[in-house]
């Protein structure tokens, strides 16, 4: 589970960035653009871009793993955060080291079985 749940968060992050994993403000709101600071809006334009250049079906999976995160739980979700930012303090070494092994069992998995979904970070 842990695995699934990491899995949804990266892809979910890997356009959108951390600030996408905060509650929302309200239904449909976001911050008013001129409350945003220019690194703010700056991200928001280098992850819109971003958006723009993955294929449909990556966009696709992105907005699957979304809709998965927004059923989990509160106390899931935080639990989440709490290991990204876990992750994100560890050495650049380790954080390859973790991306490896988390891809290894996907990448080991007989010639057409299914992938489990969320593996594999393409």
């Amino acid at each position: 589970m842990t695995q699934l749940l990491l899995a949804i968060l990266f892809g979910v992050l890997a356009v959108a960035g951390p600030g996408l994993a905060r509650p929302a403000l309200g239904a449909g709101a976001g911050p008013d653009p001129k409350s945003l600071t220019p690194e703010e809006r700056g991200r928001i334009r280098e992850n819109l871009e971003r958006w723009r250049q993955l294929s449909p079906e990556e966009q696709q999976r992105i907005r699957g793993n979304y809709e998965h995160w927004k059923q989990l739980s509160p106390q899931e979700r935080e639990t989440i955060r709490r290991r990204f930012e876990d992750y994100q303090n560890l050495p650049p070494q380790e954080r390859q080291r973790l991306r490896d092994e988390f891809r290894r069992p996907a990448d080991r998995a007989p010639q057409g079985a299914p992938r489990p979904r969320g593996h594999g970070g393409h």
